[in-house]
């Protein structure tokens, strides 16, 4: 017997491990002790084979293999297993010998380094494929940009609680058979103000341009850093889905909003990363970058069979940092990140959400010498308001987009400092079945199904 984590409950059943209630494990006399993963290989007849002999994952439950390709386990040939986006031998890992069902219920954090989650322990060697106490785990370098992917496996996954994900790569949750996000469930990958979300880019430093694909441009100015110069502009808010605002002017010319078009010329098929960082602008000399808000992270949630949502995934944008000191110019915030949905049969239910708000832009400093005391720039959140731009002092930051609301242009400041501006929508993909259309009975949706430049179906997967 072994104790689940506190902080999660997570079922498992295979062949060989019963779950039990009131977060313990039941084991049998030849089941491993958690620390001792099974790892797997593909032989040259393509058929996978476990380097340990583990019990294989039960195929009882559930559709048969065939023409539907609607499972994908250790009873089902290569063949019937669906082409998923991002893993090429994601047909590898779902038929991998020891799968259980995942099944979450208490809040848990996933460790995109490691892939410890929850009360599966992190893997001995993370670019090795292991499966640990049921599920599976693999981090993957995407090329040509070199943005990793941490993926995690299960026979079926049921996320009923609140779970996000902590590192620099982009996640991926991979199900054998279904897959279903719980009214009561949270699928979390925004950044944290300055700090980028899984798979996201950073913002900028003193005078710097964000970074990512719709980078928040730096602001002009002759200014130098530490608490006696400024940067005589306000950075611009980066651009994802949608172009974030600029930032507002002060004594030189403001940064501009990046731009989506770069973004969107790059396939989130061919590579899953997350949204852009905002500019800097001014810091202090106690303070160090980066002051543009991280942009949010990139999540694929994908499913063999049905993918029903009917709870909130996020990957909001992070707000942009306040300036201090005496008038100097606040950051822009960073763009939201992406959301890909991958399954034959897509459900977003009426209580569902998909959100990838942008984050609000820092304010100017208030010109008194001393930090901030007003409201400080909000990320982006699950919800179709906004977030706020910090109110410091005038120029005000810009507020992020959020459904059909633009992100805002930074004021520009009156005897003091331009604010940061907002950070643009991320992209959300759905990719299913060319026969298949996606069941959106849900109006929370950020960006909304009717934008053109950063909401798509995608019906490829065969």
């Amino acid at each position: 017997m072994f104790r689940i984590k506190t902080g999660l409950v997570l079922s498992v059943l295979t062949g060989s491990v019963l779950v039990c209630c009131g977060g313990s494990y039941g084991r049998t006399s030849d089941d491993r002790a958690p620390d001792e993963g099974i790892k797997a290989r593909v032989d040259s007849d393509g058929e996978v084979r476990a380097t340990s002999t583990p019990d294989a994952a039960s195929d009882e439950a559930g559709p048969t293999c065939g023409t539907t390709k609607a499972l994908c386990t250790s009873a089902c040939p290569r063949a019937t297993c669906l082409s998923g986006s991002h893993v090429a031998e994601i047909g590898t890992y779902t038929r991998a010998a020891g799968l259980g069902l995942m099944t979450i219920t208490t809040a848990a954090v996933g460790d995109t380094t490691t892939g410890a989650l929850g009360i599966r322990t992190a893997n001995l060697n993370a670019s090795v494929y292991e499966v640990r106490d049921g599920i599976g785990f693999i981090r993957l370098i995407q090329a040509p940009s070199g943005v990793a992917l941490a993926i995690w496996v299960a026979q079926s996954v049921s996320v009923g609680a609140v779970v996000a994900f902590s590192g620099s790569a982009s996640v991926a949750l991979v199900s054998a058979s279904s897959f279903t996000v719980t009214s009561r469930g949270r699928v979390n990958v925004s950044a944290a103000g300055l700090v980028a979300g899984p798979g996201g880019s950073t913002g900028g430093g003193f005078r710097t341009k964000g970074n990512g694909c719709g980078a928040g441009g730096a602001p002009t100015g002759t200014g130098t850093s530490g608490d006696t110069g400024g940067t005589n502009g306000g950075g611009g808010g980066g651009g994802f889905g949608t172009n974030g605002g600029g930032g507002g002017s002060a004594t030189g010319g403001p940064g501009a909003g990046g731009t989506a078009a770069g973004c969107n010329a790059v396939s989130l098929r061919s590579e899953l990363f997350g949204g852009s960082g905002g500019a800097g602008a001014d810091n202090s000399g106690t303070v160090l970058g980066p002051f543009g808000g991280g942009g949010g992270g990139a999540i694929q949630l994908t499913a063999m069979g049905e993918l029903w949502v009917d709870g909130a995934v996020s990957a909001g944008g992070g707000g942009g940092r306040t300036a201090e000191g005496n008038g100097r110019n606040g950051a822009g915030g960073g763009s939201g990140g992406a959301i890909y949905l991958e399954s034959p049969a897509i459900t977003i239910g009426t209580t569902g959400g998909l959100f990838t708000n942008g984050g609000g832009g820092g304010s100017a400093s208030s010109g008194t010498g001393i930090a901030c005391v007003g409201p400080l720039a909000a990320s982006g959140s699950a919800t179709l308001t906004p977030a706020a731009g910090s109110t410091c002092a005038h120029g005000y930051g810009g507020a992020g987009s959020a459904a059909a609301t633009a992100a805002e242009v930074a004021e520009s400041g009156t005897g003091a400092g331009g604010g940061g501006g907002g950070g643009g929508l991320g992209r959300i993909v759905l990719r299913t079945r060319a026969s298949a259309t996606p069941s959106i009975l849900s109006s929370s949706l950020s960006p909304a199904e009717n934008n053109a430049t950063a909401f798509s179906i995608d019906k490829t997967l065969d």
